[in-house]
């Protein structure tokens, strides 16, 4: 059962920060709870921290977790580093695609590399409620 989550997604600015509102209300709701490194006290004196500790902190998270949700909006290179560490670490991933272009598909190797794909915070919930699935590959990215 998938009943604790790691979000991995930018938040630096406020469409970014209200993406990762929206999924942890969606989380909360469905009862999964979640670990968000924007919530973690880690990143109020980010600039007096030795980066190793923010980063070993992130990774102690992904692998305490049962799951990883992964917003791909905005390609941020952090981002995706947490989905790879979660897919050499075998934690289920479930990416979030909410800017998806009309006509376009999802990259290749994140779709490889995850259990499923959502376009929407509904269709988080519902993966999750399902049991995060396997779904078919969306094709590669346009």
């Amino acid at each position: 059962m998938i009943n604790s989550v790691y979000i991995a997604s930018p938040f630096f600015n406020p469409k970014q920060v209200q993406i990762v509102e929206d999924i942890k209300e969606a989380l909360t709701e469905i009862g999964v709870e979640y670990y968000s490194p924007k919530d973690a006290n880690l990143f109020e004196n980010f600039k007096d921290m030795d980066p190793k500790v923010i980063f070993e902190e992130n990774v102690v998270n992904i692998l305490n977790r049962h799951a990883v949700v992964v917003v791909t909006d905005g390609k941020d290179v952090g981002t995706i580093f947490e989905a790879g560490f979660a897919y050499a670490s075998k934690i289920p991933i479930v990416y979030v695609w909410l800017d998806r272009p009309e006509g376009a598909k999802f990259n290749l190797m994140l779709s490889q590399s995850g259990r499923t794909v959502v376009g929407s915070i509904d269709e988080l919930k519902q993966a999750f409620i399902q049991g995060l699935p396997q779904t078919v590959f969306m094709g590669l990215q346009e």
